[in-house]
């Protein structure tokens, strides 16, 4: 009987590649309590910062509130099922906060093979590479005015109809 959650996923992928000490159980609890801990970190960060930034600008907070009103016309239910995939203020409250405050500051990789950046940069083979989410998302050559919280500027216009860009 195989598990259609996220252990199920790691069990499978260990059987699948014959990988028998990902099946120990100590190594799949700590998977999972990594996961459960990383994701409600993250989430409770992400969320804090809406609630605040949403709050810091009425203007917007009743955009949003009108918006979300009259998807609520159906009821709680029609909403959940049908209207929140398609609310593109709700998804730019969330992009910008993200912009501005990213759950995960800085990032890091290991380059698996030589590469050139688009700025001409040579990184070798195995050197770490640090991602600054969180000063990319402030930069002003990226983004304009980035110090304010600014959801509209994700927003845009798709055949008359309003859209959050991606």
């Amino acid at each position: 009987h195989k598990r259609n959650d996220i252990l199920g996923l790691y069990i499978s992928h260990a059987e699948k590649n014959n990988r028998p000490e990902l099946l120990e159980v100590k190594y799949l609890r700590d998977v999972i309590m990594n996961f459960m801990i990383a994701g409600r970190d993250t989430t409770s960060f992400v969320l804090t910062n809406i609630i605040s930034l949403v709050a810091e600008n009425p203007t917007f907070e009743n955009k949003l509130v009108s918006e979300l009103s009259g998807k609520l016309n159906h009821g709680l239910d029609h909403f959940l099922r049908n209207e929140v995939k398609d609310f593109p203020l709700a998804d730019a409250a969330f992009n910008e906060a993200l912009r501005m405050y990213p759950s995960v500051p800085n990032d890091t990789r290991f380059c698996k093979k030589d590469d050139v950046l688009p700025s001409g940069i040579h990184v070798r083979a195995g050197t770490m590479v640090l991602i600054p989410n969180q000063s990319i998302g402030r930069n002003p050559e990226i983004c304009k005015d980035p110090d304010s919280y600014i959801p509209e500027r994700w927003l845009t216009m798709k055949n008359g109809k309003l859209c959050c860009k991606k």
